[in-house]
């Protein structure tokens, strides 16, 4: 099959990244016309390995169930391809081992790239909406502010539609309904049991789990039985392909429970992913809750499962967030470019890589990071100079403050 005509083309305009790897998916169709699309589809450029000197990689194993070749042997019918047809902003392609390793004329693939991203502006680097149907749910067994705000912004890095909010109430009707049915189907499954001579009904111990009571003595239901049906409804109305429950210190053991007892309880949803955030505790000043976008940005800033004292001087690394970006957009420099800024450069195009990592792993303080330490360099390696840069990094830091707190 011709490789223009396959599914995942697209327009050498754009991206260098983007312009590499359709250079690179080309050869693997002209080479291995018989290659199954979907693997090829879900190939990405990476990191070299420690041992290969290049600026990207691409990993070949992959390919070799669908082409019926070995890997290393798949790398180099590649390279074959790619050196017989060089695109401009390659400098030299190889392979080593397994990986067809890509090295790149860096001025003239940064100065892309930077264009590109001017292009892009106010979306570049932000999740775009998924074109597959994949629900993910939050669940939150803890309604306060700050469990709120991280289920917003869980949100804005999956940037997608299908994310739904779910808020435990424990006399919901039909929640109770649900707990009932829970522990109906746990003793049906010789997942839990009567205690003697009582009404009490409690889990069997399993996986490293406690005995935990569903039913008490009087038939009404826990939290745990509660929570079973909660989880159980969301399972049966929404199939989503990842759970995480935002909780509390207090709730994590429940959380723990909940995740594990459920793969034991509904054999059927064991493909999902599941997590508990354990939340820290927050002692803010009433005085200062005003600040609503520093305040935000500081909470989010605070790693998970401490308790964070937010004061008024906690508010200092927005500010100074805020007074670069400032600085950077106003920049009105000459438009030069040196390679003696690579490694600047390369911060800025790392952007994308902490929204991915962000959006699997939740550690909201990693983009803070980040933009603490972009916002640094700008300041300590005096890159205004360079009117291109300085607009790409302010781009990159708005857009990191729009996905933390906008």
């Amino acid at each position: 099959m011709d490789a223009l005509n396959k599914p995942e083309q697209k327009a050498l305009e754009g991206s260098p990244c983007q312009e590499i790897l359709f250079w690179i998916k080309k050869a693997i169709y002209l080479k291995f016309p018989w290659v199954d699309e979907s693997v090829v589809h879900n190939l990405v450029l990476t990191v070299p390995p420690n041992h290969v000197e290049a600026h990207y990689s691409l990993s070949t194993f992959q390919l070799q169930k669908s082409t019926n070749q070995t890997s290393v042997a798949i790398a180099k019918s590649i390279v074959e391809y790619c050196v017989m047809h060089q695109i401009p902003v390659v400098k030299q392609v190889f392979s080593t081992g397994s990986y067809v390793n890509i090295e790149v004329y860096t001025k003239f693939f940064y100065r892309e790239f930077f264009s590109y991203m001017r292009d892009q502006g106010q979306e570049y680097g932000i999740c775009q909406k998924q074109k597959d149907s994949k629900v993910i749910c939050i669940n939150y067994l803890d309604n306060s502010f700050y469990s709120i705000l991280l289920g917003q912004t869980i949100r804005k890095f999956n940037g997608t539609s299908n994310i739904l909010h779910h808020y435990f109430k424990d006399q919901d009707p039909e929640l109770i309904y649900m707990g009932r049915e829970v522990v109906h189907d746990a003793l049906e499954n010789s997942c839990a049991e009567y205690v003697a001579n009582t009404n009490v009904i409690v889990s069997i111990p399993r996986d490293n789990l406690p005995a935990v009571v569903l039913q008490k003595n009087d038939k009404s239901l826990t939290l745990y039985a509660l929570y079973l049906g909660y989880l159980k409804k969301i399972l049966r109305d929404y199939s989503p392909s990842r759970s995480i429950y935002i909780v509390t210190a207090e709730q994590a053991e429940i959380a723990n429970f909940l995740i594990v007892f459920s793969k034991i309880l509904f054999l059927k949803l064991t493909n999902i992913d599941s997590m508990a955030l354990n939340i820290g505790q927050l002692k803010i000043n009433e005085k200062i809750v005003g600040h609503d976008l520093a305040l935000k940005y500081t909470i989010l800033r605070t790693p998970y499962n401490k308790i964070n004292a937010i004061s008024s001087e906690s508010f200092s690394f927005y500010y100074q967030l805020i007074d670069t970006i400032e600085t950077l957009e106003n920049s009105i420099q000459k438009d030069e470019y040196d390679n003696k800024d690579i490694a600047f450069a390369q911060m800025i195009l790392d952007f994308s890589h902490i929204v991915a990592d962000i959006s699997s792993s939740l550690r909201f303080d990693k983009m803070c990071i980040y933009l603490e330490k972009l916002a640094s360099t700008c300041e300590t390696r005096t890159i205004h100079k360079y009117k291109e840069q300085s607009i790409c990094a302010a781009t990159v830091l708005r857009n990191g403050l729009r996905l933390l707190v906008d």
